[in-house]
């Protein structure tokens, strides 16, 4: 058949290492915010009962169930790492000892200082796939929008074509610089991830 050059496996561009390696990082940006939006709040609220109760027995207890919530969640995060981003992450070996060991097992707060740096971490990659995507979109559509629009105090005018070609360029260059920016910041949070886990 004459389109089968067209659809074989080789040619098909999602199946080629680089796209899909962009795609998972793409998505690990994308997941990273509303992840840590989540449970930023619950575990910085527990851990401020836990601190702020501590000289009380009921504070240990909630100190003890945020680091075991920390530690499912932290779970979560290192086969999220490991699948999207390729991080080398070991599973932590399982606890030993009581239930009150885990507040001076110095792992646990690792955890817990990186699900709460997520929140940071999971921005930075939001403000960079969305300042990225916005740009790319407003540079590939600025010649279909701005059609026949006066352009005489806009960045590249007096003419249209000018215009055109510098908001254009801009959308081009942001095409083209975000697979670097992502690899960039999703590579500072396997860094981090790589440290606290």
């Amino acid at each position: 058949m004459w389109y089968w050059p067209l659809v074989r496996s080789e040619t098909v561009v999602w199946r080629r290492p680089g796209v899909r390696a962009f795609g998972r990082r793409l998505l690990f940006a994308v997941l990273s915010l509303p992840l840590a939006l989540l449970w930023f709040p619950v575990l910085l609220v527990g851990l401020g009962v836990g601190v702020g109760t501590a000289v009380v027995f009921v504070g240990l207890v909630v100190l003890l169930a945020v680091l075991a919530l920390a530690r499912l969640l932290a779970s979560l995060e290192r086969t999220r790492a490991r699948v999207l981003l390729g991080a080398a992450l070991a599973d932590p070996p399982p606890p030993s000892g009581g239930p009150w060991r885990a507040l001076g097992d110095g792992r646990r707060w690792r955890e817990l200082l990186y699900l709460l740096l997520a929140l940071p971490l999971g921005a930075s990659q939001g403000v960079v796939v969305l300042l990225l995507g916005a740009m790319a979109a407003r540079g590939v559509s600025y010649p279909f929008v701005m059609w026949g629009v006066d352009l005489s105090t806009a960045w590249g005018g007096p003419t249209w074509t000018g215009a055109v070609l510098v908001h254009s360029g801009l959308g081009v260059l942001a095409i083209l610089a975000s697979p670097w920016l992502l690899r960039l910041v999703t590579d500072a949070h396997g860094w981090v991830a790589r440290r606290l886990l």
